[in-house]
């Protein structure tokens, strides 16, 4: 148990510009994901919307993520769901918003 709270101490204090690195590298991660869906999927045409619609998902649970994690990063957001706050558990529904509406959208 104590190692998980080591780790997260030090996840918590990496600065500001390596926070934007990580964001830009799971943006790089989620176009090669699109990438490789895309290549593996295009001898079969009524799949082709199927690598798309991950990707979207990907850059919108990214932006949320982004936002949780450099914009309020003195905010701890799951102790703040834990502690019943309204506000901080819409982060919940907000992801689950993202995934639906672009699903839907296919």
């Amino acid at each position: 148990m104590g190692s998980i709270k080591e780790t997260l101490k030090r996840l918590a204090s990496r600065t500001f510009l390596s926070k934007v690195f990580w964001g830009i590298f799971m943006l790089v991660l989620g176009g090669f994901m699109f990438w490789l869906l895309a290549f593996s999927l295009s001898p079969f045409s009524p799949m082709t919307i199927y690598p798309a619609a991950i990707l979207r998902i990907y850059v919108g649970i990214l932006a949320l993520v982004f936002v949780d994690k450099v914009i309020h990063a003195k905010i701890n957001t799951y102790q703040a769901i834990l502690n019943k706050n309204t506000a901080y558990s819409v982060t919940i529904l907000a992801y689950a918003l993202v995934i639906g509406l672009i699903l839907a959208s296919i």
